[in-house]
């Protein structure tokens, strides 16, 4: 697979005469404009403070652009509803997203959209018709208070007349079901960032006699400022411009000091990230920076352990450098692997997706 993309899915209304906002008892059996998001594998969370759910949290909201117009759209169009957009949250009665204020088809015409997420996040954003949505000058946040921010591509040329309506209560946009589904127009949405997971284990197993401790992981050199701009040639994806003269910036994975630590599993056993409310989400970048196959701790980006082989060991530090470039949309699992000697094994895949690759580095 390219990335990871699935879909948020928008639940529309019956027709009206106006492509306006329309009190409710001007038209009969009116169905209003929500949102839905598909069932399954859109793996993705605002906070990292919690496991990474197989679904859009409903607690979430994104904020939704559209514009109307008489032709097919890129025909000369007008805004919908606000040009800035509408933040979507889910709504019980509906079991779906949708503005505060609702919004109805049009009885003829194109609506055409455009969403971006999480909403109310404080992020910078732009948006065009044209360009799709840059976010300038963006700062990943620290640790634990990390978001995945998604960006979809148009869904152009929406009409009332392509839906059917089984029931008069919700609609559906896809004939190869032959009854009813609350489906509705698909936003195919891109993270915007990469996904970053530490997993640690002993390869002598969870019997054995030894056993290693972990205190502290740190991720050290990342850069953690850039701007980004959806491709104008393929709106599926999107580029950063990292800003190198920035600082470069350290991230806590994992801190049991000044007096605990941490069991490292068995190889034997389900592997597990080391704290799960440290899952990072971070710019895409180069890694490598400086000579290229020799590691630089000033310019290099690496992992710095802090551990101990057997309960009364001596602490010992390990510095774990990171050569491979992260890509935007790609999840990273660091899976660092203890006994007489450290294999480190970078596991790269889609962010919800099988494994596409990987590499080992013995220390």
């Amino acid at each position: 697979m390219t990335e990871a993309l699935k879909y948020i899915v928008l639940l529309a209304a019956a027709a009206l005469v106006s492509c306006r906002k329309n009190p409710p008892e001007r038209v009969p059996a009116q169905v209003p404009l929500t949102f839905k998001v598909t069932a399954g594998e859109l793996k993705s969370k605002a906070v990292t403070n919690k496991d990474m759910g197989t679904a859009y949290d409903k607690n979430e909201s994104f904020v939704v652009y559209s514009v109307y117009s008489q032709n097919p759209f890129p025909a000369s169009y007008e805004n919908f509803w606000d040009g800035n957009g509408l933040t979507c949250s889910y709504n019980n009665y509906y079991d779906a997203w949708a503005p505060n204020d609702i919004y109805y088809w049009p009885m003829a015409g194109y609506l055409t959209f455009q969403a971006y997420s999480p909403a109310g996040t404080g992020v910078t954003v732009n948006h065009s018709w044209t360009n799709g949505f840059s976010f300038p000058n963006f700062t990943v946040p620290a640790e634990g208070s990390q978001y995945d921010l998604l960006y979809s591509t148009r869904a152009e040329n929406c009409r009332r007349a392509d839906y059917i309506i089984p029931d008069g209560n919700a609609y559906d946009d896809d004939p190869d079901y032959p009854s009813y589904i609350y489906n509705g127009i698909n936003l195919a949405f891109s993270h915007a960032l990469s996904l970053i997971e530490v997993q640690t284990s002993s390869s002598l197993g969870s019997n054995a006699s030894t056993k290693y401790y972990v205190q502290k992981i740190e991720l050290k050199n990342a850069y953690n400022n850039g701007s980004f701009a959806q491709s104008t040639v393929d709106p599926t994806t999107g580029d950063w411009t990292v800003n190198t003269s920035a600082a470069k910036v350290d991230y806590t994975v994992l801190d049991k000091t000044p007096d605990d630590w941490q069991l490292v599993p068995g190889a034997d056993e389900t592997p597990v990230s080391v704290n799960l409310a440290q899952t990072l989400m971070l710019l895409p970048q180069t890694l490598d920076r400086g000579t290229a196959g020799t590691f630089e701790s000033a310019t290099d980006a690496y992992l710095y352990v802090t551990y101990k082989e057997g309960a009364s060991g001596v602490t010992q530090v390990a510095q774990i450098p990171l050569t491979e470039p992260w890509v935007r949309g790609n999840k990273y699992t660091y899976k660092i692997v203890f006994s007489s000697y450290i294999e480190f094994t970078a596991l790269i895949t889609d962010w919800e997706n099988e494994i596409i690759g990987y590499h080992r580095i013995i220390i």
